[in-house]
């Protein structure tokens, strides 16, 4: 009876000891889930602002520290400031109107890398969608598939945005 007793208290003990470390984990999960949908909102500021002609809602996502890496960089390694992605967007607003993001879908985190930095850190997101603008002076409709990569500081603001588009398809389409 003795050794029924001792066997029973070390399986209570061995069951409570692993719920807990699962609420511990499931906790960080909710909290990262928490912050990344947070983060996913804050960059919906961006497309919210373009396609209301509002400069300053999609400005106010970015940190004023900025690396813009856009579209039509040469490398990797060559970044714009945030006055730079301001004079970009100014030059979308002057050319296109009806401005909007479609299809869009965001993931955290990376799971791989091949440079060992892999991260769950909810403050890194991966954007995907479809911009549809119309050309304002030819009437054009105009479509591009896109994707970017926004890192958010503990502040909430992006402090590094990286995006990426067919350039030449984009202004191949004002011909038509």
């Amino acid at each position: 009876m003795r050794k029924i007793i001792l066997f029973l208290m070390a399986f209570i003990l061995s069951c409570a000891d692993i719920s807990v470390k699962s609420t511990v984990e499931v906790n960080t999960e909710d909290k990262n889930q928490e912050t990344f949908m947070k983060n996913v909102n804050i960059f919906k500021k961006f497309p919210e602002g373009m396609s209301t002609r509002d400069l300053e809602l999609s400005m106010s996502i970015f940190a004023d520290s900025l690396k813009w890496y856009g579209p039509d960089q040469k490398t990797s390694d060559l970044y714009a400031s945030k006055t730079d992605l301001r004079t970009a967007l100014q030059g979308y607003m002057s050319m296109y109107n009806s401005s909007s993001f479609k299809n869009d879908i965001y993931y955290g985190g990376n799971l791989y890398s091949s440079n060992d930095d892999v991260s769950s850190s909810p403050n890194g997101i991966r954007i995907y969608g479809d911009w549809h603008h119309t050309h304002i002076e030819s009437g054009v409709e105009v479509s591009h598939k896109w994707m970017a990569i926004a890192r958010l500081n503990r502040d909430g603001k992006i402090y590094q945005f990286v995006d990426y588009f067919d350039v030449g398809g984009f202004l191949s389409q004002h011909d038509k």
